[in-house]
């Protein structure tokens, strides 16, 4: 069952890493947690005291769930600490005022990683926020996700997929980078468990595997009974690395088989218009946000 949460469109839903909390944000300028996996509000919502317009647009956990951030449509980023029960953000700006797209911890929390049109930036998780941007990775970045040993942040943008060295990076030395043509656009992008695969949205009616390794194609999962130009919003390994689930705009779920390709799809009941959706580690629930600020679980 549908619950309200904002009064504006939802913009990005998430699951701490603990699978404890959900958190949601909004047009209208609003942070809510919510109880995983019943979906009852937490606390009242964290308004941010900002200029209209300045829409937030992506939101990232901490790996420890102490920290959150939030990047905004105006160069903002916002950053709560849960641990010290604080309601109030600590802002800082980034990217010359331009949209936060993407937003990410580093491994070890001490960072926080930002992607705006061809622009990329680490900071300083606390305060002053210290950090710079990244001069030679002026790309535009449509997904962004750490490997699952933490060495490698992959990020598509346009037809590629990038492979950036974490360490060369925050070290100040030139980041290596691994451009992979996909002759295909590059959407919701997931690493699987044993960091072998990187499988993604080619935004075409299909969700492709490669080989992370050395960037060849493994096989190109169709989307039964759903139409080819709806755009997929998450896409998750199962920790066991036998199959591959993604949710789909329109509130399509499919899940696949890897070895066999053998596919399953269902419908959820949510109705349309989902602007945001997330699954948890174990595969069994779906969350989404809506055009109308409500969440379902």
């Amino acid at each position: 069952k549908p619950v309200i949460g904002h009064e504006g469109r939802g913009t990005a839903i998430s699951i701490s890493s603990e699978s404890r909390y959900i958190v949601s944000i909004s047009a209208d300028r609003t942070v809510r947690f919510w109880r995983f996996p019943h979906g009852t509000p937490i606390g009242e919502p964290l308004h941010l005291d900002t200029e209209g317009g300045n829409i937030l647009e992506s939101f990232a956990f901490s790996n420890s769930g102490r920290l959150v951030a939030a990047g905004s449509r105006r160069g903002l980023v916002h950053v709560w600490d849960l641990a010290s029960r604080n309601t109030h953000a600590q802002s800082f700006v980034v990217h010359n005022l331009d949209t936060v797209f993407k937003i990410s911890f580093s491994p070890d929390d001490r960072f926080i990683v930002t992607a705006s049109p061809y622009r990329f930036g680490i900071w300083e998780s606390q305060a002053p926020f210290a950090g710079h941007e990244v001069p030679q990775l002026a790309v535009k970045a449509s997904s962004m996700t750490f490997s699952q040993d933490s060495r490698l942040l992959f990020f598509g943008s346009g037809s590629n997929i990038c492979a950036w060295d974490w360490e060369l990076v925050i070290g100040g030395g030139n980041s290596v980078t691994f451009p992979w043509n996909r002759n295909e656009g590059v959407g919701a992008l997931a690493i699987s468990p044993d960091n072998g695969y990187i499988a993604y949205d080619s935004r075409n009616g299909s969700v492709c595997i490669w080989d992370s390794r050395n960037g060849t194609h493994t096989c190109k999962l169709s989307r039964q009974q759903v139409p080819s130009n709806t755009s997929v919003l998450c896409v998750r390994f199962s920790t066991d690395n036998r199959c591959i689930v993604a949710v789909s705009r329109d509130g399509f779920v499919c899940k696949w088989d890897i070895q066999t390709e053998a596919a399953e799809t269902a419908l959820l009941q949510c109705g349309d218009k989902i602007t945001s959706a997330a699954l948890s580690s174990d595969l069994k629930y779906v969350i989404t946000g809506k055009e109308d600020g409500s969440i379902s679980v």
